[in-house]
């Protein structure tokens, strides 16, 4: 058959019939069919230690030890920004579920309250949050001493 009658069905160039026969000359029908399977094999292989390698990478930039979700979350926005990477992929790679990323809080910010504490403490160094627990709920606010605690410790 010759080359001109050969190319068209097949779809490809001329120039390309000729390099398949230059890089394929002496071999038989199934050894290039192996030499092709070989040839993916190894694209897939590459690609996946590009990736493995790109995952260790942003592993070593963020150290992603024990985080509560709100550190983790800014990391994830970090590992978009900087490496471009998808957000399902840095949330694999932090180790966090993508629902976390996504979740706003809801809870009351109670700045009234805040602004009184932090007046009190700063007005009364010496009291500690029970005492300035006393002071609140003489003042009328009804508040346990856990979000006390945690508000002064803020």
């Amino acid at each position: 058959m010759l080359v001109a009658d050969l190319i068209p069905p097949l779809g490809i160039a001329e120039q390309t019939f000729y390099r398949w026969k230059q890089r394929d000359v002496g071999l038989e029908s199934e050894q290039v069919r192996e030499f092709t399977q070989l040839q993916d094999e190894n694209i897939k292989l590459k690609r996946l230690g590009a990736d493995l390698s790109l995952d260790k990478g942003l592993l070593q930039d963020v150290l992603s030890k024990t985080l509560r979700p709100s550190r983790k979350r800014s990391m994830i926005a970090y590992l978009d920004t900087a490496y471009a990477v998808s957000e399902r992929r840095a949330c694999r790679t932090v180790r966090c579920a993508r629902a976390t990323s996504y979740y706003r809080n809801h809870r009351d910010p109670r700045i009234a309250l805040r602004q009184r504490l932090r007046g009190m403490a700063q007005k009364r160094v010496r009291y500690g949050y029970r005492k300035n627990r006393v002071l609140l709920k003489r003042e009328g606010w009804a508040v346990g001493k856990n979000p006390v605690y945690r508000l002064f410790r803020e």
